[in-house]
């Protein structure tokens, strides 16, 4: 596990609190790339020691578990895979896995997509293998299996993490995270949208740790004192990853909250101001952070298009100026600067000084003229 502590920078000072050590050590967790961040999770997720604290023999003694983050679930087209899953898939990766595993299909669509998601997916439940083969009318032997199919199936995710394809069908420097979609059980009139995660380990959200159940099991010898220090480095690592998560489920839902509109309507004019100093101060973080968290990561929008995190990201004054053009056209009579003073107050809660909306207008005057 030496591969997954982070070494000191050098040269910094001895004197450095554990307060300071600590966010040092989440703002270097935050530079490394997408790539390299899940493959560090494939390392903690496949340590015995890990699946021993997440899966023990007796689920009741289970010290790690799964808590999904809210308004989120799986991506709609890998949750059509788990419903009439096919060894025709479109991923050339997943392709013979599918194959190799295909006697399961059957006892897939026998258990159901709920229950399957619920089982096997986000495993939030505390079941024996037994209990959820009585549960799914499947044998014993089958929810082993499928479970294993599971684990391969995540283990290729983590190390295949999907990408963000631009216009010409070339693949883009990134990672696609997301889609944004329109929630089923929503009214069409009043559509609600939820974060649809293309990685099953994001879906499944942050690790819980049952600290008390760990102290417990601490002094019932339930392991090596050798064992209890490769899994308090476990645990560390664990936060980390967490912190990481939940920044980045952090922007992405905030990203939801204020452009709701544009993804009901498709119109880059329904886009709200959203700058990267605004998601700072809503999450507690230096803009730095949100910085590294946004670049090269993509989301996809309900229509399916893909798109940068940052062009959702909008400059105030870029909002407004186009706020100004559109007075302009629909305007038939020339409104003055305290007009839209409050209007934009009124409308958009945007609070700025006349001379300031004085000031665009010229600036957009001159880009005409």
């Amino acid at each position: 596990m030496s591969d997954l502590s982070f070494t000191p920078r050098p040269n910094l000072s001895n004197r450095i609190t554990p307060q300071l050590w600590g966010r040092i050590k989440l703002s270097n967790f935050m530079e490394i790339p997408e790539e390299e961040f899940r493959q560090q999770i494939s390392q903690i997720e496949g340590h015995p020691l890990f699946k021993k604290l997440v899966t023990p023999d007796d689920p009741q003694s289970k010290i790690i578990s799964y808590q999904r983050f809210p308004q989120t679930d799986i991506n709609r087209n890998f949750c059509q895979l788990n419903e009439e899953i096919t060894t025709e898939s479109k991923s050339p990766d997943l392709s013979p896995l599918l194959e190799k595993r295909k006697e399961l299909i059957p006892h897939i669509k026998k258990i159901g997509l709920d229950n399957f998601k619920k089982f096997f997916l986000y495993q939030d439940d505390n079941l024996t293998t037994e209990e959820i083969a009585q549960t799914c009318k499947v044998a014993p032997a089958k929810i082993k299996a499928i479970r294993e199919l599971m684990d391969e199936l995540y283990i290729l995710d983590l190390t295949h993490p999907t990408p963000a394809v631009s216009s010409d069908g070339s693949k883009s420097r990134g990672t696609k995270i997301a889609s944004i979609e329109q929630d089923k059980e929503a009214s069409e009139d009043q559509p609600r949208f939820k974060i649809g995660y293309f990685s099953p380990h994001y879906a499944r959200g942050r690790y819980i740790v049952n600290y008390k159940k760990l102290v417990e099991l601490k002094s019932q010898n339930g392991f090596s004192k050798s064992d209890f220090k490769e899994i308090e480095r476990l645990v560390k690592h664990i936060e980390l990853i967490n912190a990481r998560q939940t920044i980045l489920y952090s922007i992405i839902k905030k990203v939801l909250d204020v452009q709701t509109e544009y993804f009901k309507t498709g119109d880059a004019g329904d886009l709200k101001p959203l700058t990267q100093q605004m998601l700072a101060r809503h999450m507690s973080v230096h803009r730095s952070t949100i910085n590294r968290m946004v670049n090269h990561k993509y989301i996809e929008t309900p229509w399916g298009e893909e798109k940068y995190l940052k062009f959702f990201l909008i400059n105030r004054k870029h909002f407004v100026k186009r706020i100004l053009v559109q007075l302009t056209k629909d305007s038939s009579v020339i409104l003055g600067d305290e007009t839209i003073k409050n209007m934009l107050k009124e409308k958009y809660n945007i609070t700025l000084a006349r001379r300031t909306i004085c000031s665009y207008r010229n600036e957009l005057n001159k880009q005409v003229s």
